[in-house]
Order: structure tokens, then C-alpha cells, then sequence
């Protein structure tokens, strides 16, 4: 007989089929849906009386929508009748009706009955047919079908004439006029711990494969697996299963023997029934799971923030602390949530802190909790906001003192001994989660710490952990309260907290400010990176990995005493709101490619102890660690950089390994003491036993591959000989055929510890227009054989005489914009939005006395209220120009103030250049088209004084953008400027000549 599922109706026994079969009908349970309306909405309740459900619309416009609670799935089907009564005598007229459709991917599918095809009498009918797309959907896979199972997941309604009232609902029934045989379910099985990470040790594991169909069928399934970061390709598989009825068959798979993150895609398929089919993509990790709180660095902590845990369920709260458990962390920031402790004064709940704290504790962990976030009948009396723009969040006004106290000694008490680290508010430099003066924020931090010092004196009391270092012009907050707080509050707390949700040159200039500010403070106390980390919204998952490398270790270097990597989950799957995309899983603890890098860090740098930064020259660095057996090199570069790139170990006494962002390791070979490894395409790590060795930079290095066509270009090669014996070096280059080069291979020698220097003279073809690319081939002596690709860059060639008629450059692009602002909601506004917010198209042209450049800047608001050095905080361009024959570089910037006026400045100077001389011969006119939303810059530079001629030289220019309150951001041509300054990065320019 067919399998049924028996569900209860107000009471009755209703029949839903679990497949569905051509005529067969259910009742739908509406009573056990739970359904709910969001409070602004209206309100929805069960009437045992009627068996029916009351919706009743409060909001204006009639408008109201419900969802469901409970998951009740709708029987397979291809076509679907679904009928909805209504109690007509108590339902006011209506204007239209919806039901939505959530299917297994997520996404959310909207069909309405509106106007002539609303009925009258008691019963709306729809048919919902899988072959056709609805009008309306979004979320999951977002392709406007029905990927089965499926369920009803709410509705909505509008009233005629905008008003308000009731809906009656009696009953929903759905009937399958079509019959559909579902594609096989694929799931990962996942291990003991519930994630699908896994240790390559296990060597295989395996999928679930699911007949959801009440007849047995045989599947086809076809695996394929790839290294997300690598992009490597691992043999695939596939294999046909034999499906029994309604029932569940495994299906096993090697696993990779490197570490790191892998999507597995699949597809499944009955068959002859190639309709009933299923594809995805799955991913899991490969690492080695850490035993519970057994890693930690000599002096430092790691920690992950999953603020939301008293807020989730038991099981999914569990979930997440053991995650933070399985990476390797030592300790879990997470809230207190007082409004949800105390939901009313002197009513306490505290089930949910209860089971958070014992949990962590289960897992080996230690808690670092937040107080913040009153509820709302704590507020002070007579508060009044402070904030200049937009509404305070929730919980985040002045509390009553008195309560404050209160609430910190009853969870003080109560948790003493389980609460290591008590943090005490949130950001309370930004108006958005404290809106109040900084003085009201020192009496609350002194209130909290008489409290705990008084009932837990061995808990560790943090600052509020402040989102930067407030410049002197902030407006989103405070701007004296990190000052105030170093030297006012300084009894008051144990440990300085500070966050960061930048790259690390961002972060780098916070940390410098803040070490200023500790000094003039005579501040000695630790400091701790306790909310920091880095949105997948606008970088990769890759450039995360990799830049939680850089900023953890920098921050060990710099003193900080633990670094909490913000945040464990992604808070949704909005791809446009950076918000969701912190976590180092996703939201369905899938694990992005930081996850196993967070691992590795705690694994590799298990107990070692910060000795000194041993290499620096601005745009890459190497930190050095002792470990418990050997020495660390950490090695890294300021950016993302795709060049290898090679460094040298001299008088190394033992072995040498490097060791990836996943804790993959490769041998380096020792000669004579020297070992050289590649580094700078990521950043890895030189393990080394035996006694310190010296770290040299780059082992061969150009000084510049920028080329003119059809010309003759000299390009030198710098080469270190970090050994103490004299070395022959050969070399040899490579290069396409549209690229000469007077002579390919060269050899000299190099004395010891010694430098040398080579010169190649290549001449590219005239008219050439792409890019080209080498190859050298370096037989180094003793030291080895390395092989270099090298992209050699064209110099663009600018008109002479007008304007072009099309732009040299359009600067528009997402990944030319740099965020300014803090990731938090309150500042998503501020977020760019497209080319309409900013963006610029660029125009250059010389005329054998003066270069000349014209910007077009589109911006939707434009706001100067700043002069001369500080006009970067406001509406204005910058760009450097950087003559390739000069020692230095210029640095202009121009604007259009508010009152109409032009400014101007110049920030740098090549070597023995007068800035204001070069000003005083340098014209600029900036207009506005406020209907148009342009700004037009146009400057005129003599070249005698930028001393470039027809020489070559790089150039580069970005746009700041400050729409009232705070510069945003900035849109640049290229990278390195306004960041981490790299005239490198730019694009190579030269003036034509007077072709007449």
C-alpha cells in the first residue's frame, strides 16, 4: 500500500501523500503550519471555535503578508491545484491574493490571483504548474522553477481601497493533477562533528543518496572534485546505485590528500526519466581537527566572534561553538543579550546563557562576553540621541545606571568562574550602537567594573571594543572617546579593545594611530584585535584566507595579545549586503577557504613565541616566530600579488619547509647553507629547524618591465648572492616573437653576500597592442634553477594636441572601489551602489609644452567642506604621476568646495621639485553640472616642471567620494594609491610626439 503521512487538522486526520500520485488530494494542515504576521503588519491566530484562522491587516494600503513555522512538505507533482476557503461573511473585500512556494534550493516562488481572476464565492483556486514561471520569485538557486520538494511557506493579501481588516481562512487542500517522479536527494554524510570538513587521513567519504519515490529506481550519479583556491581537478567518478523505495543508498568518494576547501558537483539522474534529475555543488573541507582548547600561542589567543548564540536554537548553537572548537580557537565572543536575560525589569530568563556558557565550557573554550544591547524599558530617563543621521538600533540608547549595575552583578554572579572576559559595549565610538557622550560612556564602563570586580574579581574586563581610532573629523561618533578612554577610563578596564574590517594597510594606519594615542596616554596595558575581519563581498574567498594570514600574525607582531576573527557564519546569502558575507562558513556551515587557514594558524603557530619583524620594505614583510621545534618564517606581501617571487635563507643549519595557507608543506632544498623558496603569489610559511638563519628579500628582481613599442627599452635585473661563496649565474630569457631582444642569455658572477645587476635591451613590435609575457630561466650556481614568468607592460601612447574623443580610462568598476566606512548596517547607505554613485571617465593629452588632463566625474552628491591637505575627506580627485627617470614622485589633488571656490594641493614632490613653485604654474578649473550629476576637472601642468617630456612615466588618479557626512570611499584607476601607495601598480603612460 502507499506510504501516507496522517497530519492533524483542527482535530481531524488529514492525508498528505508523501509522492504524489495524478488525482490524489490532501488536506493541507493549516492549524499545524503555525503561521505567523510580522507585528507592524497585523496579527494571525487559530480559532479552536471556527477551526479557521484569523489574519487581520492593520498597516496602511490593506497590505499584509504570513509565513509558516512549521515545514509541511506539498506532495511531488509536475501541476499542482491548490484551494484556499475563505469564510466570506467575515473577509473584507479583496484586492488581490497570494500564496508563496519555497522549493529545496531556498528559493521563494509567488503566485497571485488579483482583479477579474479573483472569484467571488468562498474558494480561490490556483494552479501551480512546474513548466511555467511565475511573475515573481527570489532567493536559493533564483531560476524560477520549482526544484521538488517543495512547501507552502506563507501568502499575503491586499484589501480594496487600502483599508484595513480581516481574513478568514477555513482550510487549504491541494490536489495533484500531474504527477512527478522526484530527482534523487544528494547530501554530503557528514562526520562526528557534524561539519563537512574532514581529515585526509580518513582517506574517503561519502555521499547520501536519496530516493524520495515510493518505488524502487535505479540512479545515475556522476562526482567531480576541485580545489577551490588551486582550481586543480581531482579524478571524477560514475557509478550507477540501485535506489530502494523511499530509501537511502551510499555512495563513497576518495578524499584529497591536501588540505584546503573543495566543491564536490554532482549530478543525479534516473535514467529515461532525465526530467527527475538533480545537480550541485557541495563543499567540504580537509584538515586536521583540533583537539578540544589544545592550541594557543606563547602569550596570544585565538578567537572567533559568533555574537548571535543565546539567539539560536540549542541544536544550532551547539553547532556553531563546536565549529569554533573543531578550527583550533581558544576562545568565543558572543553577547549577553540583556534584553533577552531580563526581557522586563526584574523578570530574569536564563535558559538560553545557560545552555551558551555551559556549552563553550563543554568544548574546552573560554567566553568573552559583550554587554551591550539594553532592552527598552532600561533606557535613562530623559535620554536624548545624539545621532546626526538616521535612527539609533535598537538597545543601543543610554541605559538607567542603576539598571546597568544591576543586570552586570546578577550575570556576574552568576556566571562567576565560567566568564573569562567580560567586554564591556559595543563600538561605543559610533553613534549607531552608542548614542550617547563620552562621559556617559566612562560612568557606564566604571559602573560595570565595580560590579564585576566586586562579584568575580579573576574576570578580565575589556574596553568597549571601538570600531578605529577615531580621526579628528569623525562625525559617526565621539571623536575624543579613545583618547578620553586611555586616559580617563584607564582604571576602569584590563585589556584595550579594538576592531578592524579592513585589508592590513588599512588596518596597519589604525594600529599606528592607536599606538600614538597609547603613547601619549603613557598606556601599558595589553591590547587586544577582538572583532576583526574581512566581507567576501568585495574580495574573494581566496584574497580572505589570505589576508587572515596577514592580519592575525601582524597583529601578534604589534603587540596585540589575541585577535578574534569576525565572524564564524555568514549571516545570509545576500550577495549585495557585506553584513552576510564575514563568516568563515556559510550560512549551512559549508566552509569557505579562511576556515581551514584559521586551522592551519592554530596548528602551525601552536605555541610559538613573536621574535622580530626580520624583512620590511613597505610592500612585503617576513615576521619571525620560534616554535616549538623549529623557527617561523611568515612571509607575506601587502597585496595579492600573481608574480613569483623568490627569497633566500643563508646559513641555514637543519631543513626547511614551506607551509601553505592550508597547511600544506613541501621540503625546500638546503645547498651550502642556503635555501630559497618561493613566496608572494600567497603567504606561506618558512619552517625551519637548527639556529636562526638570516632572511634575505628577493633572490632576482626587475626594476621595471614597462616597454614603449617600436622602440628600444632597457630593462635591468637586480640579483642577490646571499651565499658566502662566489656563484656563476646564467641566464636566460625568453619572449614571443612580437618581442626582440638583443641577446637571450647572459652569465656573470656574483661575489659573496654580494648584489649584481644585468641589463636586456628588448624592442616590442610597433602597433603591437596586446600585453606580452617572458620567461626567465635562472641556473644561480650552487643556489639552484628557477623559472620566472614575466608580464611585460605597453606603454599607452596619449594623443597630442585635444582631447580624445573617447576616454583614455573609465574608472567605474566594483573592484576599483575601495569602503571607507565600517561594515555595519547603519553605514549600508554609504556603501557604493554603481557608476551612478561615483565614477570617472579620464582624458589626457599633451602638446609639447603641457600635459593636460580632463576628469568627468559622475557623483551623485557632491559635498567639499575641507581645504588644502584635508581635501580627501571630501568630494575631490587625487593622482600621481611618477616620471620613470625621476627619484620620487608627484601627488596632486584638486576640488570644488562648497562655496564655488577651486582648491588645490600637492602632497609629494620628486626629489629637489618645489611644491609650490609647481603650484603656481599648474591651472585647474572645476565646474558642476548638478542636473547632470557631473563634476569636470580640468588641469593643465607644464612638462618642463613635471620634467617628463616624451619620457615615460606612471600614472594613476582616484576619485573621493563624501556624500554629507564621512568620505565613503574612493574609486581608483589602479591599486596603490589611496591604500597601500605602489606606483608600480600603475599603468605606464608617454606623450605622443608632434606626428606633423
Amino acid at each position: 500500500m502507499r506510504k501516507i503521512r496522517q497530519l492533524l487538522l483542527g482535530g481531524a486526520i488529514a492525508l498528505l501523500p508523501a509522492v504524489g500520485v495524478a488525482g490524489s488530494a490532501a488536506e493541507l494542515p493549516l492549524k499545524k503550519w503555525n503561521i505567523g504576521v510580522r507585528a507592524k503588519l497585523g496579527t494571525a491566530e487559530w480559532s479552536e471555535q471556527d477551526s479557521a484562522l484569523i489574519i487581520r491587516s492593520k498597516a496602511a494600503g490593506g497590505f499584509c503578508e504570513f509565513f509558516t513555522r512549521a515545514k509541511v512538505p506539498l506532495p511531488s507533482f509536475e501541476v499542482l491545484g491548490v484551494d484556499v476557503r475563505l469564510d466570506r461573511s467575515r473577509t473584507a473585500p479583496l484586492q488581490n491574493f497570494t500564496i508563496r512556494i519555497q522549493d529545496t534550493t531556498g528559493e521563494i516562488l509567488q503566485y497571485t490571483l488579483a482583479g477579474i481572476t479573483l472569484p467571488e464565492g468562498d474558494r480561490l483556486s490556483f494552479t501551480i504548474d512546474r513548466s511555467r514561471r511565475p511573475a515573481v520569485s527570489w532567493g536559493g538557486n533564483n531560476d524560477k522553477k520549482i526544484d521538488l520538494p517543495a512547501r507552502i511557506c506563507g501568502g499575503a493579501f491586499r484589501l480594496r481601497n487600502g483599508a484595513t481588516g480581516t481574513v478568514v481562512l477555513k482550510g487549504i487542500s491541494a490536489t495533484v493533477k500531474k504527477a512527478a517522479m522526484v530527482a534523487p536527494g544528494v547530501a554530503l554524510k557528514l562526520p562526528e562533528n557534524r561539519l563537512p570538513v574532514f581529515d585526509p587521513a580518513r582517506k574517503s567519504a561519502a555521499l547520501e543518496v536519496s530516493n524520495h519515490n515510493q518505488v524502487p529506481a535505479e540512479a545515475e550519479i556522476t562526482v567531480a572534485i576541485r580545489n577551490m583556491v588551486t582550481g586543480r581537478i581531482l579524478p571524477g567518478r560514475t557509478a550507477r546505485l540501485k535506489l530502494p523505495a523511499a530509501g537511502t543508498v551510499e555512495f563513497p568518494f576518495d578524499l584529497p590528500e591536501e588540505y584546503g576547501v573543495y566543491e564536490l558537483s554532482y549530478s543525479a539522474v534516473f535514467p529515461g526519466k532525465e526530467v527527475a534529475a538533480r545537480s550541485g555543488v557541495l563543499r567540504f573541507g580537509c584538515m586536521i581537527p583540533a583537539d578540544r582548547g589544545e592550541r594557543a600561542m606563547k602569550g596570544f589567543l585565538f578567537g572567533i566572534c559568533s555574537q548571535h548564540l543565546a539567539r539560536l536554537s540549542p541544536e544550532e548553537a551547539e553547532r556553531e561553538i563546536a565549529a569554533i572548537a573543531l578550527c583550533g580557537a581558544n576562545i568565543v565572543r558572543y553577547c549577553s543579550y540583556w534584553d533577552i536575560m531580563e526581557p522586563k525589569r526584574g523578570e530574569f530568563n536564563f535558559g538560553p546563557l545557560d545552555f551558551v556558557v555551559d556549552t563553550v565550557g563543554k568544548y574546552g573554550l573560554k567566553s568573552q562576553v559583550l554587554h551591550s544591547r539594553l532592552p527598552k524599558w532600561a533606557t535613562a530617563a530623559g535620554w536624548k540621541p545624539l545621532m546626526r543621521n538616521g535612527r539609533t538600533k535598537a538597545g543601543r540608547a543610554l541605559p538607567d545606571f542603576e539598571a546597568w549595575r544591576r543586570s552586570i552583578e546578577v550575570f556576574t554572579s552568576r556566571y562567576r568562574g565560567w566568564v573569562g572576559y567580560a567586554e564591556i559595549w559595543n563600538e561605543p565610538d559610533l553613534y549607531s550602537y552608542a548614542d550617547f557622550t563620552t562621559g556617559d560612556y566612562l560612568k557606564l564602563l566604571k559602573t560595570a567594573a565595580a560590579a564585576i570586580r566586586a562579584n568575580d574579581p579573576a574576570a578580565v574586563i575589556l574596553s568597549g571594543g571601538f570600531a578605529t581610532v577615531p580621526p579628528p573629523n569623525w562625525t559617526n561618533g565621539n571623536a575624543d572617546i579613545v583618547k578620553r578612554t586611555l586616559r580617563d577610563g584607564r582604571d576602569d578596564y584590563d585589556i584595550f579593545a579594538l576592531h578592524s574590517h579592513t585589508t592590513l594597510p588599512q588596518c596597519v594606519a589604525v594600529i599606528d594611530r592607536l599606538m600614538e594615542e597609547r603613547r601619549a596616554a603613557n598606556d601599558r596595558k595589553p591590547w587586544y584585535m577582538n572583532e576583526a575581519g574581512l566581507t567576501t563581498r568585495n574580495c574573494s574567498e581566496a584574497e580572505q584566507a589570505a589576508e587572515m594570514f596577514r592580519k592575525i600574525l601582524y597583529c601578534r607582531a604589534r603587540g596585540a595579545m589575541a585577535y578574534n576573527w569576525y565572524a564564524l557564519r555568514d549571516d545570509g546569502w545576500n550577495r549585495h549586503d557585506g553584513e552576510h558575507h564575514f563568516g568563515i562558513l556559510l550560512p549551512n556551515f559549508e566552509p569557505k577557504p579562511a576556515y581551514v587557514t584559521f586551522n592551519m594558524l592554530t596548528s602551525v603557530y601552536n605555541g610559538a613565541e613573536f621574535l622580530k619583524t626580520v624583512f620590511d620594505d613597505g610592500d612585503g614583510m617576513s615576521l619571525l616566530f620560534r616554535g616549538k621545534d623549529a623557527m617561523l618564517f611568515a612571509c607575506f606581501r601587502n597585496r595579492n600579488d600573481r608574480r613569483e617571487r623568490y627569497a633566500a635563507l643563508s646559513g641555514v643549519t637543519g631543513r626547511v619547509w614551506k607551509i601553505d595557507l592550508f597547511g600544506n608543506s613541501s621540503e625546500v632544498p638546503v645547498r651550502n647553507g642556503v635555501a630559497v623558496a618561493e613566496i608572494g603569489t600567497a603567504p606561506c610559511t618558512l619552517k625551519v629547524t637548527g639556529r636562526e638563519p638570516h632572511f634575505h628579500g628577493e633572490l632576482l628582481r626587475f626594476a621595471d618591465t614597462c616597454l614603449t613599442r617600436g622602440r628600444k627599452n632597457i630593462v635591468r635585473l637586480r640579483l642577490a648572492n646571499p651565499s658566502d661563496r662566489e656563484q656563476l649565474f646564467h641566464l636566460a630569457l625568453e619572449t614571443p616573437e612580437t618581442l626582440k631582444a638583443a641577446r637571450r642569455e647572459q652569465t656573470c658572477k656574483a661575489a659573496p653576500h654580494s648584489f649584481v645587476e644585468l641589463q636586456w635591451e628588448l624592442t616590442p613590435a610597433a602597433g603591437h597592442a596586446a600585453a606580452d609575457s617572458g620567461k626567465l630561466r635562472a641556473v644561480l650556481g650552487t643556489l639552484g634553477e628557477f623559472v620566472s614568468d614575466l608580464p611585460f607592460e605597453y606603454v599607452n601612447q596619449l594623443s597630442y594636441g585635444d582631447f580624445p574623443e573617447k576616454p583614455d580610462y573609465t574608472v567605474s568598476d566594483q573592484q576599483q572601489v575601495s569602503i571607507q566606512v565600517p561594515s555595519a548596517h547603519e553605514f549600508s547607505a554609504m556603501v557604493w551602489s554603481g557608476p551612478q554613485d561615483c565614477s570617472a571617465k579620464l582624458f589626457l593629452a599633451g602638446d609639447g609644452k603641457n600635459l593636460r588632463l580632463r576628469a568627468d566625474v559622475t557623483d551623485d552628491r557632491h559635498v567639499q567642506k575641507n581645504r588644502k591637505g584635508d581635501m580627501w575627506m571630501g568630494d575631490s580627485i587625487q593622482f600621481v604621476i611618477a616620471p620613470t627617470e625621476l627619484k620620487g614622485h608627484w601627488r596632486f589633488g584638486f576640488s570644488l568646495r562648497d562655496d564655488g571656490s577651486v582648491d588645490a594641493h600637492i602632497w609629494d614632490v620628486p626629489n629637489g621639485y618645489d611644491a609650490e613653485q609647481a603650484l603656481a604654474v599648474t591651472k585647474a578649473e572645476v565646474s558642476r553640472d548638478e542636473a547632470a550629476k557631473l563634476t569636470r576637472y580640468e588641469i593643465t601642468m607644464p612638462l618642463r616642471m613635471l620634467d617628463i617630456g616624451t619620457k615615460p612615466f606612471r600614472f594613476n588618479l582616484l576619485v573621493n567620494d563624501n556624500d554629507g557626512t564621512i568620505r565613503e570611499s574612493f574609486i581608483s584607476l589602479a591599486p596603490g594609491l589611496g591604500r597601500n601607495f605602489d606606483v608600480n601598480q600603475y599603468p605606464p603612460l608617454v606623450l605622443k610626439e608632434n606626428e606633423k
